[in-house]
Parts: structure tokens; C-alpha cells; sequence
């Protein structure tokens, strides 16, 4: 759904110094009616089995929840 809704996407994978495992979503999306940068990372336990999504920024500002939850709703629809 990403690599469709948004231009230039880019997935990384980082453990934390948390010893937290995180994928990140890096791209170009439609945030708003505007093309932004957009980071989602979400957190995935030790045996990959779940998947919870965490922070997000909107050209590098951290968004609210309710935001991110509503960007991951549009983008998957």
C-alpha cells in the first residue's frame, strides 16, 4: 500500500538501544492534499508475530496518534 500511495519508499529495520525492533517506512506521501516526507515506524516483537505501530513525523515533525492512525487508514484504503 506505501510503495503505491507514495513516491521514493524506502523500508529500513533498526534495533533500538532499547532492544526494541523497529521497521521504518521512509517516502513521499499525501499527507493533507500536499506531498510531504513521511516516517512511520512501527514495532515488532521477538517473534515477529506482532506488529504495533509507533511514531510518526510529517517533515521531520512528530504527529499525533490520531494523525498517524487516520494517515495508515487513507493509505490502506
Amino acid at each position: 500500500a506505501f510503495a503505491s500511495a507514495c513516491d521514493n519508499p524506502y523500508w529500513v529495520y533498526f534495533e533500538t538501544q532499547k532492544g526494541q525492533d523497529v521497521v521504518e517506512f521512509e517516502g513521499n506521501c499525501p499527507v493533507n492534499n500536499e506531498v510531504a516526507k513521511v516516517n512511520v515506524q512501527f514495532l515488532v516483537d521477538n517473534g515477529i508475530t506482532h506488529v504495533q505501530s509507533g511514531a510518526m513525523l510529517v517533515d521531520s515533525k512528530m504527529q499525533e496518534e490520531t494523525d498517524r492512525d487516520q494517515f495508515l487508514l487513507a493509505i490502506v484504503q
